[in-house]
């Protein structure tokens, strides 16, 4: 029997109660409307057996792919309603739909059909598209609508042009070869001190010039390779690069330390650690030459197991660095047992210290915390002097944006390394981290 159809009350007010859970935990929440093309004439073909079969089949399709907070009702004739809470971005929503499609496409009934059925989803997400109910579902019909019109399998709320879409799908395709095709190179951000406008190590950070595409924005192929496996090639690409480079560079006697970006699904490897010991003895590099960053986010998905990992590779001296500090969701009290020796404070506090009073109180809290256990403090993002200067006085330690360097290829780095920032009168009396200083670094 076809799955009953709900009504559009039913519907608002669950997308309403994962409205006000997404909003009170500050996460982002997708809506995608499903509709079968073609099902009446389907149906008239067929019978009413033909046409229910389908819906039968569409909504197991839909349920086998789902999440465990994930939603799906039926809402029409020919529609379906997924919700899908703890989206992060747009490009993560529509990588969820264009694989929805897929599955739903690999279903024997629609093949069967004689080209009769197709398929659309219009996308919409919360809070970019809509801050209550009604508006969302609403904006993702709209959207049903226009790829309907312009015969495009999944177009995006306020988003006329149905190019993104297929871009997606055709970005994670190449990308799952990319780094096997040698596409994936390392550019690095170098770091200075806020105490003396030293230079104080690298930032590697993944470029990708795509033979098809051209170059990608990592803002685009970056949040597609974590919402699949790709992201845990990847990052051993990345990792095992870095260590490469680092090889490189002290066998022109350029010694430094490298900060490499690793993903939640590393901290889930048991052998994680252990992996990470042999990558270091095949390109004998110190373990202190090496950091691995880490979002607070990332952690915070399974603390019991993230602290043990950490744990693990800080025993074997390599740094932890927690990026994008201040946009998750744990509490200050676990602070007590991080095994981490740096803080990032994420871009967003920083791009707005001088204009923000708001802003410079959470960043003063999070740096003066931050050293009372111990930690250096990072703050990324910085693109003029005035920031600069604020930092210096809330007693950061370390700077990293656009306003010393823009990331580069390897081949920079060595002379940038040379250049110095002066640093303010009263620099001197910056605290030194005992777990950030120059000997601890190898350097």
């Amino acid at each position: 029997m076809a799955p009953d159809i709900l009504s559009r009350a039913t519907v608002l007010a669950k997308l309403g109660e994962l409205v006000d859970r997404a909003r009170n935990a500050d996460r982002g929440l997708g809506v995608l409307v499903v509709r079968i093309g073609g099902l009446r004439r389907l149906t008239l073909g067929g019978g009413y057996a033909a046409g229910d079969r389908v819906l039968i089949d569409v909504d197991e399709c839909l349920r086998s792919v789902v999440r465990r907070d994930d939603w799906i009702g039926r809402i029409g004739d020919q529609d379906f309603v997924f919700l899908a809470p703890h989206v992060t971005d747009e490009g993560q929503l529509l990588l969820g739909a264009n694989r929805l499609l897929r599955a739903l496409e690999s279903m024997r009934p629609l093949h069967g059909a004689g080209g009769a059925i197709n398929l659309s989803i219009g996308v919409a997400a919360f809070p970019k598209h809509g801050s209550d109910p009604e508006r969302l579902l609403w904006t993702a019909e709209v959207a049903l609508g226009l790829s309907e019109q312009h015969a495009n399998p999944v177009s995006v709320a306020g988003n006329e042009r149905t190019a993104p879409s297929n871009h997606y799908w055709q970005v994670e395709t190449l990308l799952s070869g990319a780094v096997e095709r040698g596409e994936i190179e390392l550019h690095y951000q170098p770091k200075f001190s806020l105490r003396d406008g030293v230079y104080d190590g690298v930032e590697a950070l993944a470029r990708w010039t795509s033979a098809e595409l051209g170059v990608v924005s990592p803002a685009v192929f970056i949040p597609i390779a974590e919402a699949s496996e790709i992201i845990n090639d990847l990052t051993w690409s990345c990792i095992n690069s870095a260590l490469q480079q680092l090889a490189d560079w002290r066998s022109e006697s350029f010694l430094t330390c490298i900060a490499v970006n690793i993903s939640a699904i590393c901290l889930r490897a048991v052998d994680f650690s252990e992996r990470i010991r042999g990558v270091l003895a095949l390109w004998n590099v110190k373990p202190y030459s090496l950091t691995f960053e880490v979002t607070e986010s990332a952690i915070m998905n399974d603390p019991k197991r993230s602290f043990q990992v950490l744990r693990d590779l800080r025993e074997l001296g390599v740094r932890i660095s927690i990026d994008d500090f201040g946009t998750g969701h744990s509490s200050f009290s676990y602070f007590r047992g991080l095994p981490a020796d740096e803080l990032k404070i994420d871009r967003s506090f920083v791009a707005a210290l001088a204009a923000s009073a708001a802003d410079g109180h959470i960043v003063r809290s999070i740096i003066d915390l931050a050293h009372k256990f111990g930690f250096t403090v990072v703050a990324e993002g910085i693109e003029d002097a005035e920031t600069v200067d604020i930092l210096r006085d809330m007693r950061c330690d370390v700077a990293q944006g656009y306003y010393f360097s823009r990331p580069t290829a390897a081949g920079s780095i060595p002379a940038l390394a040379k250049s110095k920032f002066p640093p303010t009168a009263d620099a001197r009396h910056l605290p030194q981290s005992s777990r950030g200083d120059l000997a601890h670094r190898g350097r």
